[in-house]
C-alpha cells in the first residue's frame, strides 16, 4: 500500500495508467481512504483539545462527537465523490479507486497537521462559567482565536492546498482510465463543486 502511495505522489500519471488492469492496487483504494479517515479524526481530536480546556468539562463532548463524525464525513465525501466521477466517467474509469488514491496527498498533509496541531496548542482564553446568553459570543470570540492561531493558518493553508492536490489527482487519474480528458474534466468538476459548496455556505454565514 505505502508503495501504491509513493507512487501516487511522485509518478500519479504511470500509477493510474496501470491501475484499471490491477486488482491488486484497485483493492488497496479502501485503505486510503480508511487512513485518511483515521488521521482526520485525530487531527480534529487533538485540534479540539484546546477549545474543550478552555470551555470546561460539559463541552468534552465535542471530543467524541469529532472522532465519531470525522471518519464517517471521510468515507462519505468518498462515497459520493466516486458516484459523481462514475456518473460522467463510467465504471470502466474505476471511480472510486481513482477517488481513493487521490486522497493519497491528505495523509502527508494530514500527517504534517498533526506536528502542528501538538507542537502548536492555540491558546485560547479560558471561559469559566457562562451563561446560555453568553455561550454564542463566546463561541464567536473562541473561533476567532483558533482562527488566526497558527494552527488555524495552518488549516486554512492545507486544506485548500490538500484540495487542490485531490482535485488535481482526479482529473488525472480519470483522465489516463478513460482516455478522455473531457470526462476527466467534467468529473473533477464535479467533484470540485461537491467539496468548495460547504465551504461557500461557511463564507456566506460568516458575517451572520
Amino acid at each position: 500500500m505505502f508503495e501504491a502511495m509513493t507512487r501516487v505522489i511522485f509518478r500519479p500519471g504511470e500509477f493510474f495508467t496501470e491501475l484499471p488492469d490491477n486488482h491488486r492496487l484497485l483493492r488497496g483504494a479502501i485503505w486510503v481512504v480508511l487512513l485518511v479517515a483515521a488521521l482526520t479524526a485525530l487531527v480534529g481530536y487533538v485540534s479540539t483539545l484546546p477549545q474543550v480546556d478552555a470551555l470546561g468539562d460539559p463541552f468534552g463532548a465535542f471530543l467524541i462527537f469529532g472522532l465519531i463524525m470525522a471518519p464517517l464525513l471521510t468515507f462519505l465525501a468518498w462515497v459520493v465523490s466516486g458516484l459523481l466521477a462514475r456518473i460522467v466517467a463510467g465504471m470502466e474509469a474505476k471511480p472510486w479507486a481513482v477517488v481513493g488514491y487521490a486522497m493519497t496527498p491528505q495523509i502527508v498533509l494530514l500527517s504534517l497537521l498533526l506536528v502542528v496541531a501538538a507542537l502548536f496548542p492555540p491558546a485560547l482564553t479560558p471561559v469559566g462559567v457562562i451563561s446560555p446568553e453568553e455561550l454564542p459570543d463566546t463561541m464567536a470570540r473562541m473561533t476567532q482565536e483558533m482562527q488566526t492561531s497558527l494552527l488555524g493558518v495552518s488549516t486554512t493553508i492545507i486544506t485548500y492546498l490538500g484540495l487542490g492536490w485531490f482535485l488535481a489527482l482526479i482529473y488525472l487519474g480519470l483522465a489516463k482510465t478513460t482516455g478522455q480528458p473531457n470526462k476527466a474534466l467534467w468529473g473533477a468538476l464535479l467533484v470540485a463543486f461537491l467539496n468548495l459548496a460547504p465551504l461557500a455556505v461557511s463564507w456566506l454565514l460568516a458575517p451572520l
